[in-house]
């Protein structure tokens, strides 16, 4: 039996009914990713204007519908740090699967153009299912055809576009909360699709949200309203970007690509910034692909002749700062110093 999406009333969302039907199908268009997408679950950034033209829908799967069968065995998985592969990805008769032990299974139809979503249980919180299609399926689908895709935070700012890689934990979204404080537009908080125009790297935004601790709201955003939680059980937040703080409304020139290197302790006050060799920044940008473990070799192998033509496009430097709130409005000017002199 498939399973029905509960809603949150905190939230901004369209109502799916307990029978496991959309209850304003077609569904609403959002963007992501450069993606324009008609989907019957909602997803965590405000809608567009309704707007005929979609290039994704996704859909619910109709009460009683079962979901496809894989053929053969695992293709690509992401494990959990207990090594359980928590979502996986295989081949079936009608396409391809995602499957996720919390969510459930993602059918994306041969011509990547439709998903249809068949909930693990009989209730499941919408905010967890919007988030995963608004982030790791909207990235698969962008990543399938070599496009790459960097798990990143990035801000438009006067001196030009700053990303920020970093594994967890090094402040990527903290880092562009206090730009975005100080005025800058944010280019993307998740994730970053890469192209390669006549030798100039563009990103494209991500979704129109931000999501953050408190720690982060109110120290880098300096934000003193509720924000929901990102879904039930964690006390992340979910930012809907809207006229406070914007996000760019189109692709956008790279000015300069930074690896966050934060220092805790008193020992290191200040901010460095040195330029990598294009052998370790192509490495570091390998490592630093959004949802790379969903790709199978022959799709992950387009990747290093990308990002080899992204790295001659644009320089990747290594970033090393101290931690603390208090310390980035001098983390703040040595970046936007850093781009100007580019």
């Amino acid at each position: 039996m498939t399973g029905s999406i509960v809603s949150d009333p905190s939230v901004d969302a369209v109502l799916v009914d307990s029978l496991g039907t959309s209850a304003s199908a077609p569904g609403r268009l959002y963007e992501a990713f450069g993606l324009r997408i008609r989907s019957e679950i909602p997803l965590p950034m405000l809608p567009l204007e309704d707007d005929p033209s979609a290039n994704v829908t996704i859909r619910l799967a109709a009460d009683g519908q079962a979901a496809p069968k894989a053929i053969g065995p695992i293709q690509a998985g992401v494990a959990c740090s207990h090594g359980t592969i928590h979502t996986s990805r295989h081949a079936s008769e009608h396409g391809t699967l995602l499957i996720s032990r919390v969510i459930g299974t993602m059918l994306i139809s041969p011509d990547h153009q439709t998903v249809t979503v068949f909930p693990a249980a009989l209730e499941i919180d919408q905010r967890i299912v919007g988030l995963f299609l608004a982030s790791q399926v909207a990235i698969f689908l962008r990543s399938r055809f070599g496009t790459p895709v960097l798990h990143c935070s990035a801000v438009v700012t006067l001196d030009g576009v700053a990303v920020f890689l970093g594994d967890h934990g090094q402040g990527k979204s903290t880092t562009a909360a206090a730009f975005l404080h100080r005025g800058a537009e944010l280019l993307t908080d998740d994730a970053l699709p890469l192209e390669v125009l006549d030798g100039q790297v563009f990103g494209t935004p991500g979704p129109a949200i931000m999501k953050l601790w408190d720690a982060s709201v109110e120290q880098a955003l300096h934000l003193d309203r509720n924000l929901p939680s990102l879904f039930a059980g964690t006390t992340k937040r979910l930012l809907q970007l809207d006229r406070t703080f914007r996000i760019a409304d189109r692709r956008m020139p790279l000015k300069a690509i930074y690896l966050l290197d934060r220092r805790d302790g008193d020992d290191f006050t200040s901010v460095e910034i040195s330029p990598l060799r294009k052998a370790d920044a192509l490495g570091v940008l390998m490592r630093h692909t959004s949802c790379s473990l969903f790709l199978i070799p022959s799709e992950a192998s387009k990747l290093f002749a990308a990002y080899a033509k992204v790295v001659q496009g644009v320089e990747v430097r290594r970033l090393t700062y101290s931690s603390g709130f208090d310390r980035l409005e001098r983390l703040h000017n040595a970046v936007l110093e850093d781009l100007r002199k580019q």
